[in-house]
């Protein structure tokens, strides 16, 4: 049987996975690039998916906090509560 998660603030962190090799933070970092790139998309799906992912990864990350605030202001509801959703994880 499985117990319980060990608590890690609001999140459980699992353990790496043997032979599951960790991302270079070249290769993070291109990742990132490529969401914030959605983010500023134009198109309102992809950046509420967006901001969805960077609430999720919480990245400590001026680009990802900046690009996050600006989408405050875009006049999507759904983007403004996903943003300040991942900025409040970020936050944490």
């Amino acid at each position: 049987m499985i117990g319980p998660l060990p608590e890690a603030g609001n999140r459980a962190r699992l353990p790496p996975l043997p032979g599951v090799p960790r991302l270079p933070a070249m290769a993070v970092s291109t990742h990132l690039r490529q969401i914030l790139a959605l983010l500023r998309s134009g198109d309102p799906e992809e950046a509420v998916a967006a901001a969805v992912v960077l609430g999720s990864l919480a990245p400590k990350d001026k680009a990802a906090t900046d690009a996050l605030a600006k989408s405050l202001a875009a006049g999507h509801a759904p983007l403004a509560l996903a943003s300040v959703r991942a900025l409040g994880r970020i936050g944490n």
